[in-house]
């Protein structure tokens, strides 16, 4: 079977090869156009392809498909985990992420906000990577280049074959969360807060959502997280009552620094205000989810089609223990190790990248703290249109690594980031290609 965009990308690299001069030309500008937009991450702009990822109605069939399926399996496991001391108990969590975990939010939906990243090449190939539900990020990069992308001399050109839309992740999230403020309070919220640590978030993602949020009328803060006080029944930023929360923090540095932000958190389990999402996110965050998932003494929380998924799109997944060492040592080329819960691929090693001395090196330090030892899944690459810095045009292997928004249980659309590297993230090269949906011209 094909990949799903095949027929699109031959057709876009043959376009830009007919004319590869001009299109250069137009990419610096596109470069220059970044580099001057809110496309910031860790201090520096986003690096973008003359190529997004171009998808049609047929493949958010199937996304949407795929998405509900996860959704349904991390429900069914946070019940497990709500309800059932044996499943709490194969978790890596400390008393307080347990406290925070068990502590009712004032609603059911365990998480709000996720991002479910994957490799993808069709309906019958694709691989879940990990479920980033706790402070999901990213939207600010696919959206801010995708407009200018699709301001581009390449996709004007392109769009005369195709209507080319790139999805908003902003506008609907604004609504979902504000509905579902609502339907627990019985009215909009007068305050909201978009709530991290100021080292750890992405303040030009916030500062998009403060914008959208305002333009609905609702006064919107971007505190640090340890500027928020607990007093006299609510939640504070300065003279201001906070009424939601849109919690960008993730669970674990929250509780790492829990002295640090104590009244966020005492303000949190008074339900002092309504945080958006709760810390149930958690249970699906962590990697050590996916080893949970292969247990085969809990398979029978899933219905036999969801225990096919997990056996198929879900990688093998085991707990890295001084047990399990020596079997990854003596087959790193098939594993990649990381740590139970970490940001920013803090701590991920691919085992082929590393003699058997370094990885076992590597080990060790993963081991410090509870980890998982995965399957390696070998993606298939792509094709992207590539200009070097003298503005050369070639067509680059790379393969993309996908993330499905998930707003209150429904996809949304997908970030994508590329690379050549076994691991794709913000910490080592890689390219962000914004995602834009493609429809026949009438």
């Amino acid at each position: 079977m094909t990949r799903f965009n095949e027929t699109y990308v031959n057709e876009y690299i043959e376009q830009i090869r007919q004319d590869p001069k001009r299109y250069a030309e137009d990419y610096k500008k596109y470069v220059e156009a970044i580099a001057r937009s809110r496309a910031i991450y860790m201090g520096e702009p986003v690096p973008g392809l003359y190529q997004g990822i171009f998808y049609d109605e047929k493949t958010v069939a199937v996304w949407e498909s795929i998405a509900q399926t996860m959704i349904a399996i991390g429900e069914k496991m946070t019940q497990a985990y709500l309800e059932q001391a044996a499943y709490r108990a194969l978790f890596p969590f400390s008393g307080e992420m347990e406290k925070l975990i068990l502590h009712d939010p004032g609603y059911s939906m365990p998480v709000p906000m996720a991002r479910y990243d994957l490799f993808y090449e069709n309906e019958d190939r694709f691989m879940f990577c990990e479920c980033n539900t706790d402070g999901s990020s990213a939207m600010n990069e696919d959206n801010v280049l995708g407009q200018l992308l699709l301001a581009s001399e390449g996709m004007r050109d392109f769009s005369e074959r195709y209507h080319l839309h790139n999805r908003d992740y902003f506008t609907p999230w604004v609504e979902k969360s504000l509905a579902l403020y609502e339907e627990i309070q019985g009215r909009l919220p007068a305050t909201i807060a978009i709530a991290d640590f100021k080292e750890s978030g992405t303040p030009y993602e916030f500062l998009e959502f403060q914008e959208r949020y305002e333009k609905k009328g609702i006064r919107t803060f971007l505190p640090d997280i340890r500027e928020l006080v607990y007093q006299d029944g609510a939640l504070y930023f300065g003279e201001e009552k906070i009424d939601m929360v849109y919690r960008r923090v993730t669970s674990s540095e929250l509780v790492e620094k829990a002295d640090e932000a104590r009244g966020f958190l005492d303000a949190y389990y008074a339900n002092a205000f309504v945080c958006i999402g709760s810390m149930r996110s958690q249970v699906i965050h962590n990697k050590k989810a996916f080893a949970i998932l292969h247990n085969p003494d809990w398979r029978h929380l899933f219905t036999d089609e969801e225990n096919a998924f997990i056996a198929g799109h879900i990688p093998y997944t085991g707990s890295l223990t001084e047990a399990t060492k020596q079997k990854v040592l003596a087959d790193k080329d098939r594993y990649i190790i990381k740590p139970a819960d970490s940001r920013g691929s803090a701590g991920v090693y691919v085992g082929a990248d590393w003699s058997k001395e370094e990885y076992e090196k590597k080990i060790d330090e993963v081991m410090e703290g509870p980890a998982i030892y995965q399957d390696y899944y070998v993606a298939e690459p792509m094709d992207f249109v590539f200009f070097d810095e003298d503005g050369n045009f070639s067509v680059q292997p790379l393969v993309p690594l996908y993330g499905m928004f998930i707003y209150m249980g429904e996809f949304q659309g997908v970030y994508t980031r590329v690379g050549a590297e076994r691991i794709i993230s913000g910490k080592t090269s890689y390219y962000v290609a914004p995602n834009i949906q493609v429809s026949e011209r009438g």
